[in-house]
């Protein structure tokens, strides 16, 4: 048989296999067809996704009637909602802090969500009219409303940090209205430019965003009678599988977390001679970690995430960068004492004097040295601005173009998109009129609560939207966001003149929370893509949340910032309200550049 017949034959008992499948997704099946030909493209007429990630654990199937936006599925989203955001904002104050995760809730759900199918009568009568309780199944789009709901209310609210920088730091005491409103205009603003972008970074098949993925895979896994294994070795069902590798994670990490906690960063070449200088600075954890292993997984994912989710081209260019500029280039600027490096620790975030004592961060005068590592990461944070925005431009400008006067409709090359389609679409001009509305808002309360001159907010708006395309194409490509944070303290140290630490931090959170919270809900927004919710109850879900969780977390912290004594402070070493999740620092020092 020639080769093209063989082809054919085998894209015809892929068509076959497709049509005659139940829910399961065809990749995995114990039917190899991609043995042959590798690219999973040309599958695209056999109503298959483009990419084989995506192609082997989101479902290619959607039920038009299964219910999403249940009685039930509110109830347990908002609990979940309001649990989160008073535990997270308690702990975020507290020296050793703790947070409630979305994961948690995806597993704790499940099984309240089955509880209410059996004991929940299925309609009762409240004033003369019928109200559904119970409309049968708990769904798996049930479950998924619940975790964005879980999701939307983890996020980290950068705003209310200006309200605990000016108690901290000038003695002032917040209005209630101006902190609230605050709160919510910054993360109202991000969740209006959300939905703007939406045909760059939610629609496109090559969006990815890999952080939905294991989500996905999980609800399937519990949602799905499957079969086994599409791995013949492992002969074991999806649910037996995740069971035994949560019950080894979990008796794991006794080891790094409370029996041997040296396991998180073991550097083996330094304990042949810890009294050795040179030999902890070149192979210890606080300096250039030369032969340094880490066991604990917590450890690992850190400051890149899941390295499973991470594609290898990504990882190969982490390693390369991280050889040249840790192994390489730093060691030669420390040891060759370049600005004085060598009088400093090789990496610290703290800011010193020039003889290598901490900086007095209040003292306008005092001039700032910086870690060789610090150093470091500014200018390669400024240089990979300028590589982020000219890399879209070459590589994605003509893609953006196109999708600049497309519609859902039109993209009928995408099997999720074609799917998703069939629902009604939220429009953009309701995104677009909830980002007027709170961009005056945020006007108002600059300049009624003395947080910055209120035009700057034209500056911020602008900065956040520029960046947003650009480090929301890498993290739905590559899994990891693009920090903006401390580069944008520089921003508002030139632009503002130092004026004022308060009108800096203002101007940062601004710039960085509305693009951060934008980038957060897109992530939200393509998962409910996948999951096949509707983009009205994606938009009614995330809003009503949004406003909950703000109202919420900035309640809790204008209770404990006016109620507790001595709360953000460091005069006592056993203080329990330590607040060490709340970005002052760098704020009020790099103020000082204008």
């Amino acid at each position: 048989m020639s080769s093209s017949k063989k082809r054919d034959v085998e894209m015809e008992l892929f068509v076959i296999q497709n049509q005659n499948k139940s829910s399961e997704s065809p990749v995995s099946k114990d039917y190899n067809v991609f043995k042959s030909f590798r690219p999973v493209v040309e599958y695209i007429n056999a109503e298959q996704h483009s990419y084989e990630e995506i192609a082997g654990i989101v479902s290619n199937k959607d039920d038009l009637n299964m219910l999403c936006l249940t009685l039930r599925s509110w109830t347990i989203g908002i609990l979940f909602a309001i649990l989160i955001s008073t535990v997270n904002q308690y702990f975020e104050y507290r020296t050793k802090t703790y947070s409630f995760s979305a994961s948690l809730v995806l597993l704790l759900a499940y099984p309240i969500g089955k509880c209410l199918e059996r004991c929940l009568p299925k309609k009762t009568k409240i004033i003369g009219t019928n109200i559904l309780l119970n409309p049968g199944k708990f769904t798996i789009k049930e479950h998924a409303v619940i975790l964005i709901m879980a999701l939307t209310a983890a996020q980290k609210y950068y705003a209310i940090d200006i309200v605990a920088n000016e108690k901290v730091y000038s003695n002032k005491q917040t209005r209630f209205v101006i902190g609230l409103f605050l709160d919510l205009s910054v993360q109202i603003m991000g969740y209006g430019m959300a939905g703007v972008m939406r045909r760059f970074l939610v629609w496109p098949s090559e969006m990815i965003m890999p952080s939905t993925l294991p989500y996905i895979a999980f609800l399937r896994t519990l949602h799905e009678r499957d079969t086994l294994l599409s791995t013949k070795w492992l002969n074991m069902s999806r649910l037996k599988f995740f069971t035994i590798v949560c019950i080894c994670s979990a008796v794991y990490y006794w080891l790094p977390g409370y029996i041997m906690p040296v396991l998180a960063a073991f550097s083996w070449i330094c304990m042949i001679n810890p009294k050795n200088i040179l030999l902890s600075q070149v192979t210890g954890n606080g300096g250039f970690g030369f032969g340094t292993f880490q066991f604990d997984w917590r450890t690992i994912t850190q400051l890149i995430g899941s390295p499973i989710l991470t594609p290898r081209w990504a990882h190969l260019n982490i390693l390369v960068g991280f050889i040249l500029v840790g192994w390489l280039i730093m060691p030669i600027l420390y040891y060759t004492n370049t600005f004085n490096f060598k009088l400093l620790p090789i990496k610290s975030d703290q800011f010193f004097l020039a003889d290598g004592n901490y900086l007095d961060i209040l003292n306008p005068r005092t001039p700032i040295r910086l870690t060789v590592a610090s150093c470091m990461g500014y200018y390669l944070l400024f240089a990979s601005l300028a590589a982020l925005v000219v890399h879209t431009i070459l590589f994605n400008g003509k893609d953006i173009l196109k999708q600049s006067h497309t519609s859902l409709k039109k993209r009928q090359n995408d099997i999720h998109c074609t799917l998703i389609s069939k629902y009604p679409e939220a429009p953009e001009w309701a995104y677009a009129l909830l980002f007027l509305c709170a961009f005056i808002c945020a006007c108002f309360v600059c300049h009624y609560g003395n947080l910055m001159p209120w035009y700057y907010q034209f500056l911020c708006a602008s900065l956040a939207f520029v960046c947003l395309l650009p480090s929301g194409i890498v993290t739905a490509q590559t899994n990891m966001q693009f920090n903006m944070n401390y580069m944008l303290y520089v921003f508002g140290g030139v632009f503002l003149h130092g004026k004022n630490p308060i009108w800096n931090s203002t101007f940062s959170t601004y710039s960085w929370a509305i693009q951060n919270q934008a980038l957060n809900l897109l992530i939200n927004l393509k998962f409910g893509h996948y999951m096949k919710i509707s983009p009205r109850a994606m938009f009614s879900t995330q809003l009503i949340i949004t406003i909950l969780s703000a109202t919420i977390r900035y309640g809790m912290a204008h209770y404990l910032l006016t109620t507790i004594v001595g709360i953000c402070t460091y005069v006592d070493p056993n203080n329990p309200w330590e607040c060490p999740n709340i970005s002052t620092t760098y704020a009020i020092a790099f103020g000082k550049i204008g």
